[in-house]
């Protein structure tokens, strides 16, 4: 019985000692959002003079009253959008709707993808 608890000991202090600092010195050129450091991280698109950011994303219309008020027509993922129906992370021919009722902004991604944006603030 001594002689397990001796080799579990050894076996433990082994693995233990396998899980010290890693000194892999690897430069990563993305975030943990997957897109390259430097670029737009999320979903965001400007309309009317404000700019909005992802929310939510669903396969489900999120309303049945929505109004199309145009199309994605430029993307540039390394600045903040602000020109109209500019974005970043979308696709150019991406349907924009718009609520009467409300602020917020809804896009159908070329894959089906309802996506809520919500008004968005720049911190500076």
């Amino acid at each position: 019985m001594k002689k397990i608890k001796f080799i579990a000991l050894l076996v433990l202090i082994a693995l233990l000692s396998a899980c010290g600092k890693n000194n892999d010195n690897s430069i990563t050129t993305e975030t943990p959002t997957g897109y390259p450091k430097g670029e737009i991280q999320t979903e965001m698109i400007y309309w009317n003079s404000n700019l909005y950011s992802v929310t939510l994303s669903d396969r489900i219309p999120p309303h049945n009253d929505l109004i199309e008020i145009g199309t994605v027509e430029k993307i540039d993922n390394e600045n903040y959008p602000d020109e109209d129906f500019e974005a970043s992370r979308l696709s150019v021919g991406d349907i924009v709707y718009k609520r009467e009722d409300d602020k917020n902004l809804y896009v159908k991604r070329s894959d089906n993808i309802y996506c809520i944006f919500e008004l968005y603030h720049i911190d500076e």
